[in-house]
Formats: structure tokens, C-alpha cells, sequence
């Protein structure tokens, strides 16, 4: 017995641990959990610590072997992983704040069980990075593979076809490639299940990289070919099938046999007797050093909640922005027309305020001010224009004096074409994109500094280009700006009644 009970105290200091992770990161294990629930893209991903506890249990004998002493290699991935934890809850970045939870919890148990017992388990504790819920950001680019691998399938059947961007037209109708259509939740839960299945089933690092790369090239060609037959099938039913949510169930049976023909082919080259399972723990347990890890357990509770204390006060300190008018500054009322566009209708959240209208001689414009109180500048779930309508072409930025601007090209259904030019003001800083926007948010709450803002947009129609749109901000040398500036000032003047 008392081979058993010496790894008890270490034991404890691994639950300690467990514990110390769950309390401090807290908020982003509360938000990926609720993503993992609410997105079918990640709904595997709630699955994913169990089946690592499960890995672990399965080589708890050559595990328990091992002797087991602190890690210093690790100590500074964990100090850093807090670091970007705080940074991402400052700026509300969820994205960044997953990644740092995911890779604390490895780093960490590494750190207390040693190198080589952490050797033992490393895929297993690698695994626990699949719990981050990333990878929607591609579903652009597997829309446009998808799009580009169907329209050629088509054409080899004789199928009179033409392209717009996302929507393929045929005789019978119009299909669009869209978001759900891309194949992303399948992409990815067949990667994360691959790998699973790969280090389960075969001995030899070749054959796992084999298999993992069949399992993530099989579902693009599967989703495309998928896209194909659905447009087929509409095309000779005289769209009376493959259309609503038919096609949604065709995909889910087709996936299904993607996946079995997948585990079909895995079991053919397995490595039966690579993962067996022993009964009981080697009786040449490892014995663990308990001055040090009761050490780094102390150290990492004062870390703890000293962090914590650091991300309260941020909390409690952000400073509210509220725009300001000087006295030289003046409103001309006739540069400004209030209007709208019916079918504009984009999703920008909750602003504090928000204007929109027509410039003089200029595209209908857009600026939402977003006090950091309740709402966000910068959200995943906003979207510049609905893509039920619309669909984009391209997108990139623009320069003009030394600003960047972003744009977007899009065209509808009908094949009318349009222009998104948007751009952020975070403190009287120009920015262009949302990823170095959300950053510099986050750079400046931080630093206890202002870090709201304000968001514009200019829609420009399919009259212009891309180079009439630089010479047309290149003219006005900023007044687009300003005049949205001031809109918004007058706005929120005539709001408070002042």
C-alpha cells in the first residue's frame, strides 16, 4: 500500500491546481462553455476534456512510473498565458481569452507532474487545446474552395451554369453557397476526431499524420462534392427537391457516411494491440518531491489572486468616452441629409449613438458610437450587411494620406454591386481593421486609458470603383470624417435637448 499512497499528496496538489485554473479563469471557461452549447460548430468541443481525463486514465500505469518533480520549463507559459488572459478580458477579446485558458491547464499540470510524466501524456494534454472554440474565421475560404470545386463538376455534366461570387445560377434557379453550406462544423470535428482516433489506434507517428490528413482533406472534397449533388438533384427534379431544408438532411446523412468510411479505412491499417489497457499501476511507481510542489502551488495562488485584483480594478476603473466640440468647430446642417437604405439592413449591435444619412456630394454613411457600456465596438456576431441578399466578392484596405481604410465589394442576388468602406476612431486613433482595433481597445483598457470608439461607414454603388472611391477621400482630405464627426454631435445635442 504504500506504494499507492505516496502519490496521494501529489495527487492533491493536481487537483489544487485544477482548482486554482478554474477559479482564475473562470470567465473563459463560462464563455467558451456557453459557445460550445449555443454553436454547432464547437458542440464537440464539450467533449473534449472527458475524452482527455479518458486518455489519461488509460496510461495512468506507465504514467504512475514515472517519477514526478516540478517542471520550470513550463512556469513561464503559464505566467504568460495569465498575462494575455488579462489582456483579452480587458479589451473583451473571447477569442483570445479561450486560447489562454486552453493552454494554461496543460501548461500548468505539466509544470507539476514534470518532463518526463508530462512526455508520457503529451498528445493527451495537446488535446485539451481542441476545447478552444476556433476556426469559423475560415468559412470564407471554404465557401470560395466549395463554390470553385462545384461550378467545374457542373460544367463536366452539361449543366448551364454562371457564377456570381457565391451564387450559382442554373436554368431551375439559384443556389448559394452559404455560410452553413461551407462544411466547417464537419471540417472540424473531423480533425478533432481523427486525432483522437489516430493516437488510439495507431503505434507509429507516420501512419497518425496519414490518417489526420486524409481526415481533413476527405470533408472539403465530401462538401463539395455534396454542393454538387444537391445542385443536381434540384437541377433534374425541376427544383422540386434539394431545396429548404432538404438539402440540410441530404448533407447530414452524406457526412455520416464520409465519417464511416473514414473509421472503415482506420481500422484496416490499425495497430490492434498499441493502446491496451492495464488493470492496475506498475508496482515501480514513481515517487514525487512534495517541498517543490507545494512551492508552486503557493506561488501560483499569489499569482492568482493577484491578477484578479489587477483585472477588478481595470474593471472598475475604465474611464466612459464621451465626444467633445471645440469652440472652433462648426456644424453645417446642409452637409448632412437624414436617409436610409432599405435593403442595406446591417447588424451592428446596440450603440450608445448612432447617425446615419447622405453627405453632400458624397455615399450614404453609417457612424455608431460605442461607449464601452453594455456593448461592444468590435463583435464576431455584427455583420456590415445581410448575407442572406448579399454575398462578398472581395475585400482589403485602401490607403489615402496615410490612413487605411477597409472595404468590402459585395453584389446581390439580382447582380447589383455595391461598396463597404469602414474604419474606426478609438481615442482620436485611426484604424482600419477590427483585429488591430480590438487590440488597441484592449492596449488602452490596460493602461486604465479611454478605450471606446466610434465606427463609420460609407456605402458606395456599383457606379463606383475602387480608385474613384481613394480620388473621392483623397478630395475631401478627411472631411467625411468630420462631417460624420460633427452629425453625431449635433445628433446627440438635439437627443439631450441641450
Amino acid at each position: 500500500m504504500a506504494t499507492k499512497n505516496h502519490q496521494y499528496p501529489l495527487l492533491l496538489v493536481v487537483v489544487s491546481v485544477v482548482l486554482c485554473w478554474g477559479y482564475f479563469f473562470s470567465q473563459g471557461i463560462v464563455t467558451a462553455f456557453e459557445l460550445w452549447l449555443s454553436s454547432e460548430i464547437y458542440n464537440h468541443c464539450a467533449l473534449v476534456l472527458p475524452g482527455v481525463g479518458y486518455l489519461i486514465w488509460r496510461q495512468r500505469a506507465e504514467l504512475l512510473s514515472q517519477q514526478m518533480s516540478i517542471s520550470l520549463v513550463a512556469l513561464p507559459i503559464v505566467f504568460l498565458t495569465v498575462v494575455l488572459y488579462l489582456f483579452a478580458l480587458a479589451g473583451g477579446i473571447n477569442v483570445l481569452m479561450h486560447i489562454a485558458t486552453f493552454i494554461a491547464l496543460p501548461a500548468l499540470l505539466w509544470s507539476v507532474i514534470g518532463n518526463k510524466a508530462a512526455k508520457v501524456i503529451h498528445l493527451p494534454l495537446l488535446f485539451i487545446l481542441f476545447a478552444i472554440p476556433i476556426g469559423d474565421q475560415i468559412v470564407p475560404f471554404l465557401q470560395d474552395i466549395t463554390t470553385d470545386m462545384a461550378v467545374p463538376l457542373l460544367e463536366m455534366s452539361q449543366v448551364p451554369v454562371f457564377r456570381n461570387g457565391l451564387y450559382i445560377d442554373i436554368p431551375g434557379g439559384k443556389f448559394l453557397v452559404a455560410e452553413a453550406c461551407s462544411g466547417i462544423s464537419f471540417l472540424i470535428s473531423s480533425i478533432v476526431f481523427s486525432c483522437f482516433y489516430a493516437y488510439i489506434s495507431f503505434a507509429k507517428t507516420k501512419k497518425r499524420l496519414i490518417f489526420v490528413f486524409v481526415a481533413v482533406l476527405l470533408p472539403i472534397l465530401a462538401n463539395a462534392l455534396r454542393v454538387y449533388g444537391i445542385i443536381m438533384i434540384g437541377h433534374l427534379t425541376d427544383m422540386e427537391y434539394a431545396v429548404g431544408a432538404d438539402h440540410l438532411i441530404y448533407g447530414g446523412v452524406f457526412f455520416a457516411f464520409i465519417l464511416f468510411l473514414l473509421i472503415l479505412g482506420g481500422e484496416r491499417y490499425r495497430d490492434v494491440d498499441w493502446f491496451k489497457v492495464e488493470s492496475s499501476p506498475s508496482q515501480q511507481s514513481g515517487k514525487a518531491h512534495y517541498n517543490g510542489h507545494y512551492a508552486i502551488l503557493s506561488a501560483y495562488c499569489i499569482l492568482f489572486v493577484s491578477a484578479s485584483i489587477w483585472a477588478i480594478s481595470i474593471e472598475r476603473e475604465s474611464i466612459a468616452f464621451s465626444p467633445q466640440l471645440t469652440e472652433t468647430q462648426k456644424f453645417d446642417s446642409s452637409a448632412f441629409y437624414p436617409s436610409s437604405v432599405p435593403n442595406w439592413q446591417p447588424k451592428l449591435g446596440a450603440p450608445s449613438r448612432s447617425v446615419q444619412g447622405v453627405l453632400e456630394q458624397g455615399p450614404f454613411a453609417y457612424a455608431g458610437l460605442y461607449s464601452g457600456q453594455n456593448n461592444e465596438l468590435i463583435s464576431s456576431s455584427y455583420r456590415l450587411f445581410n448575407q442572406q441578399r448579399w454575398t462578398l466578392l472581395s475585400s482589403g484596405t485602401i490607403s489615402v494620406l496615410e490612413n487605411q481604410y477597409s472595404y468590402m465589394r459585395l453584389s446581390s442576388h439580382t447582380g447589383n454591386k455595391r461598396y463597404l468602406v469602414s474604419w474606426y476612431e478609438v481615442d482620436g486613433k485611426h484604424l482600419a481593421k477590427d483585429s488591430e482595433t480590438k487590440l488597441y481597445q484592449a492596449y488602452k483598457a490596460m493602461l486604465k486609458q479611454p478605450s471606446a470608439g466610434i465606427r463609420y461607414v460609407l456605402l458606395y454603388d456599383e457606379r463606383f470603383e475602387i480608385s474613384d472611391i481613394t480620388d473621392d477621400l483623397i478630395k475631401q482630405s478627411g472631411s467625411y470624417r468630420n462631417q460624420l464627426y460633427l452629425a453625431i454631435v449635433e445628433q446627440f445635442k438635439r437627443d439631450s435637448g441641450e
